[in-house]
């Protein structure tokens, strides 16, 4: 991932929460901009005290985490939080004036995915990044970001190339259109694998590539034997009608479904026997 982001000359800022390890975060970024996405404000402050200070914060940012971002900013971190409404945004600049700090801010754009980020076609859109423009003595404006999570949906590596080139499009078209757009940052790990051309971006986002998975190996993302860690366990119970199995002992029991986000057995679940080594 690192060769292809040099290749293709975009920063590569691999999302962390895969794995919450500083050691590894520093392999992925080994000679390059030491640069990283969270998950959490508790993610942030650990990667922090480990030396990474140019951090973003992975979802619109709410009221209640802005007491945790000014004590980073504070600290010395560098930063990004997002925004994808202009109450939030209104929230990231007053917590940013009143504590003399200066957080970077991007709005948040929905290519696709659905679960967050304002419609590139709205000239709505337009205007919150003119907000924050506005706001220049309290937040520095840092561009577009994105998520192609519907990447996920795809089954073969022309269906994730396909999503990553809308990504693509659908972002450099809006950066072309607004005034003032220094970075545009996208990705989701089967888009990011399967990219032809990331022309008009300016940072790649991925994060399960580091170590991969069953899922991942389904949907073309990476070959099953590319996947670096696995997890055994006893399957206790199918049950075909609802597509879930369960796995013990208690307290630890796994009720799988793709529609709330964690694995099945067509997703993410093999038998022992299937893993290489």
């Amino acid at each position: 991932m690192r060769e292809k982001a040099r290749r293709h000359g975009v920063r590569l800022r691999p999302h962390v929460k895969t794995h919450k390890v500083p050691a590894i975060a520093a392999l992925q970024v080994e000679g390059m901009e030491k640069a990283i996405m969270v998950s959490t404000m508790a993610e942030a402050r650990a990667f922090f005290e480990h030396g990474f200070r140019d951090v973003t914060y992975a979802v619109p940012v709410g009221a209640d985490k802005l007491p945790e971002a000014v004590d980073l900013l504070r600290r010395g971190a560098r930063l990004g939080l997002l925004f994808d409404h202009e109450r939030t945004l209104a929230q990231i600049v007053e917590a940013a004036r009143s504590a003399d700090v200066r957080p970077r801010v991007w709005l948040k754009i929905d290519c696709g995915y659905h679960r967050a980020g304002v419609d590139p076609e709205d000239p709505r859109s337009v205007d919150l990044v003119l907000a924050a423009q506005v706001a220049a003595a309290h937040v520095e404006w840092a561009g577009i970001l994105t998520h192609s999570g519907q990447a996920y949906g795809c089954r073969t590596g022309e269906e994730a190339a396909a999503v990553a080139e809308t990504e693509r499009r659908v972002m450099a078209d809006f950066a072309a259109r607004t005034p003032g757009c220094p970075e545009v940052s996208i990705g989701s790990t089967p888009a990011v694998r399967h990219a032809r051309s990331f022309a008009g971006a300016t940072e790649i986002r991925p994060g399960n590539y580091v170590f991969f998975d069953k899922f991942q190996s389904d949907i073309g993302a990476c070959r099953l034997e590319d996947c670096a860690v696995s997890v055994l366990t006893r399957v206790s119970a199918s049950t075909p009608s609802v597509d879930n199995w369960s796995s013990m002992p208690a307290p630890w029991r796994c009720r799988k479904t793709r529609a709330r986000r964690i694995a099945t057995p067509r997703s993410g679940t093999v038998p022992s026997s299937a893993i290489p080594g």
